[in-house]
């Protein structure tokens, strides 16, 4: 991070922030902290798998969902497909497609 902004930035950010704080705190304790999962949308998984996790963590909260790509573009566009329709996406869902450049490649 420092190369951005240096520790002493950083802290007064925080330190400009910390009012504020209390509010945050109660806003996260009634609505919950906003988190995505990677467990829907790995390589390799069948459609069956990918439809039956998204509704699963669907039904747990989960509105974010993360899938890796790169491995093969026509896979990575089923993957998504699965994801998209059975997780009601098009009501408040995302999804964050990732591609690690070091371990997967495009095709």
């Amino acid at each position: 991070m420092e190369d951005c902004i240096t520790k002493e930035e950083a802290i007064q950010m925080l330190r400009k922030q910390e009012p504020f704080k209390k509010e945050r705190e109660i806003q996260i304790a009634h609505t919950g902290f906003p988190a995505y999962t990677t467990s829907v949308g790995w390589l390799g998984y069948p459609d069956e798998k990918i439809q039956k996790l998204s509704q699963e963590f669907m039904a747990k909260g989960f509105t974010a969902f993360k899938m890796k790509v790169g491995s093969d573009l026509e896979d990575d566009k089923r993957r998504l497909r699965c994801i998209v329709l059975r997780s009601n996406f098009f009501r408040s869902s995302c999804v964050s497609v990732f591609q690690n450049l070091e371990r997967q490649h495009w095709s």
